[in-house]
């Protein structure tokens, strides 16, 4: 007897909630590492969007074996002031999924939702002038048996 999600589910769920929706329907952020070195979702903090962060697009491969990647290099702004000071460094990403709603004065008004936070390795210090680039394949999403 076989127990356990097939590949073929594992690649559906990767394949419906990364791959098969719009470039822009899912953003990465940064997450400045928190005393105590805490990395999940109620502690993940951001660099200063007046510091010239800004969350970017996530693009993600289709699943193969369970498994898919971010499927394009992410270059983060430069940064137009320091993002890690007070000792802090960059230490996770964040995967948010964005919605885009319409207020009353007719308005755009994006808000993102933190679907999952995974460690950086290594860390970062980000510095004015630095710019911040995920390599294609480095941010690995996977389901398993185990």
């Amino acid at each position: 007897m076989d127990y356990g999600i097939q590949t073929t589910f594992m690649n559906k769920v990767l394949d419906d909630y990364f791959s098969g929706r719009s470039n822009y329907d899912i953003y990465i952020g940064l997450g400045l590492s928190n005393e105590g070195g805490n990395a999940n979702m109620n502690d993940f903090i951001e660099p200063d969007v007046a510091a010239g962060y800004a969350k970017q697009p996530f693009v993600c491969s289709r699943a193969v074996d369970g498994v898919a990647y971010n499927a394009n290099e992410i270059v983060f702004n430069t940064a137009s002031a320091d993002w890690t000071t007070g000792g802090r460094v960059i230490d996770k990403v964040g995967l948010f999924n964005r919605d885009v709603t319409v207020n009353s004065l007719g308005e755009e008004v994006e808000t993102y939702t933190l679907w999952c936070v995974l460690p950086l390795v290594p860390s970062e210090t980000v510095i004015t002038g630095d710019t911040v680039i995920i390599n294609t394949n480095a941010i690995r999403l996977q389901l398993t048996n185990k």
